[in-house]
């Protein structure tokens, strides 16, 4: 997405405006079809939080070098082709810090000192978020588990100790978004096929009353007539709502079958946000503390054992198990990217936060954070990394980016935002 490229509309609708009035009102025939490439170009914006658990390997996520000559390390070596999408961030902390072991997920994105059992005790920053604007959606926020089995892995809440409760069974999730879906995809489909008809004739019109201008008075119409082309190229590449194919033979209860279950998770979400179902979207993958083994890619070693250094090979092992995540991303990128979506397609219009609740066995400083999208709102592009800042902030940012104005997320001592130098 180029930063400050002019759409053509905006020249078109400026020249009109500068021109003749004699210009103006032969041209006045066309002025709706500028309207209505006004409200085309205004596109939902999305976030989808992406999360896993038990801490990264930082050596190999956090590249050596910070600004934008960033090179990436393993962990996140297969979303190289959305580098200039990416937002990286280097220490942001837990700020203060709770005590106990697996106590930074209640934390994470509440801001709040969790209880006890490790409950987050104030509402989750996408439920926040979900709360403000979804409802403008069917669905004001929809989570998607990765063999989760209960619960959220403690990372989503509504408020005090009331967690979200994740649906880790990929066909049931399907039919409740899109059970339901039938007589509106023709109405949606008629009406594209009526603005492209529209267009159709505009462009036929125009094209002909070109030919009786000046030269002067043709390079106006061309700046119209290549906003119009512009609009109709978008609506050929619209298309009606349909729920995604996907294979109905997988046991998504198994972790063996995690690799076809992220995918069909990673169809089910890019679905969900193209009919416009839902503007949030949760995606964890599995739950802290749990030890299971990740025999698709070779392991026979627990999750938790290796994530705490405590079978050999370990920094190998786990490096292996967050570049996976790391390819389980580049697909939902790579699926948004491939849609077509205003002037650019549905990933310039979503921004994915994938983080971690540790940074390595119980640290909850310098936490794992990468955003990719969100351009809008994000410099893209950047690593950057600060001296220590809390991560309130960092929610407070994610707020701010889908049009939520909140000064303080959570902990108001530490969360006075939003962080600073990422913006554009």
């Amino acid at each position: 997405m180029n930063k400050g490229r002019r759409h053509p509309a905006a020249l078109t609708r400026r020249a009109f405006l500068k021109h003749s009035g004699a210009m103006a009102t032969l041209l006045s025939p066309f002025v709706p079809v500028l309207n209505l490439e006004a409200q085309e170009a205004s596109v939902a914006k999305r976030i989808i939080f992406f999360n896993s658990f038990n801490g990264t390997i930082a050596d190999e996520f956090f590249p050596d070098t910070t600004g934008r000559d960033f090179t990436l390390k393993r962990i996140l070596s297969p979303l190289q082709d959305f580098r200039e999408r990416m937002t990286i961030l280097g220490n942001v902390n837990m700020d203060p810090a709770p005590g106990g072991a697996h106590t930074g997920q209640g934390m994470l994105l509440t801001n709040t000192i969790p209880n006890a059992s490790r409950q987050g005790m104030g509402i989750s920053v996408d439920q926040y978020i979900a709360s403000q604007i979804g409802g403008q959606t069917p669905f004001s926020s929809v989570y998607l588990g990765n063999v989760v089995q209960g619960g959220s892995g403690g990372i989503y809440w509504r408020g005090a100790a009331d967690e979200i409760d994740v649906e880790d069974n990929a066909y049931r999730s399907f039919d409740r978004l899109f059970g339901s879906l039938g007589g509106d995809q023709l109405a949606a489909a008629r009406q594209v096929d009526r603005r492209r008809s529209v267009i159709d004739g505009v462009l036929a019109d125009l094209n002909s009353f070109r030919s009786t201008l000046p030269a002067d008075d043709k390079a106006l119409v061309d700046l119209h007539l290549d906003s119009l082309r512009t609009i109709e190229q978008e609506l050929s590449s619209e298309i009606a709502c349909t729920a995604p194919m996907i294979d109905g033979s997988v046991d998504t209860s198994q972790i063996a079958n995690m690799p076809q279950t992220s995918v069909i998770n990673n169809k089910i979400a890019v679905a969900a946000l193209r009919c416009g179902l839902t503007r949030v979207i949760g995606m964890p993958f599995l739950r802290p503390v749990r030890n299971h083994a990740l025999t698709f890619l070779g392991q026979t070693d627990g999750l938790h054992d290796i994530s705490h250094d405590g079978v050999p090979d370990s920094t190998e092992k786990y490096t292996v198990i967050q570049h996976w995540y790391g390819q389980q991303l580049a697909d939902l990128c790579q699926r948004l990217a491939a849609v077509p979506e205003g002037a650019g397609s549905m990933l310039d219009n979503t921004l994915i936060v994938w983080s971690n609740p540790l940074r390595s066995s119980h640290t909850k400083t310098n936490l794992p954070i990468l955003m990719i999208g969100g351009s809008w709102y994000f410099d893209t592009g950047q690593y950057r990394r600060y001296t220590s800042e809390p991560h309130g902030k960092w929610l407070v940012s994610l707020c701010h980016a889908m049009g939520v104005n909140v000064s303080t997320f959570g902990e108001t001592d530490t969360s006075q935002g939003p962080l600073s130098g990422i913006t554009v």
